[in-house]
């Protein structure tokens, strides 16, 4: 089960901000993964939040397994509310760096949920 996050980019002549909305799926009890036929439940709970303001940033590095599906995604994204000179991106094995120009500030937003395949709720 995944989650894509929630990226937005604010320009407001000039002034960027940039918020990432995450969502941290944390498997308990080794009831990970289900089969057959059927239905079964997936039963989550909410475990906590935290927000995390940084200004005047100058890059972001995102590591990931799918470096080229990031890259299309994030410059498509970077390209509608920015100027070509206010940003580089980079895909580099899989490592994706995004550089600033004009440092803008971010905004990341952490959601931790538990979660469990099946019936039955282990602590």
């Amino acid at each position: 089960m995944s989650i894509k996050p929630s990226f937005v980019i604010v320009n407001d002549s000039g002034d960027v901000n940039i918020t990432i909305k995450l969502v941290d799926i944390i498997d308990i009890g080794g009831k990970v993964s289900a089969s057959g036929f059927g239905t079964t439940a997936i039963q989550t709970e909410y475990l906590e939040y935290n927000d995390y303001n940084l200004t005047d940033i100058e890059s972001i590095e995102i590591n990931t397994l799918y470096p080229n599906a990031w890259g299309i995604y994030l410059d498509w994204l970077l390209e509608k509310q920015l100027e070509s000179s206010d940003y580089s991106l980079n895909v580099n094995k899989n490592v994706i760096t995004i550089t600033f120009t004009n440092q803008p500030d971010l905004d990341i937003q952490i959601t931790k949920i538990v979660a469990q395949i099946g019936a039955g709720w282990i602590e």
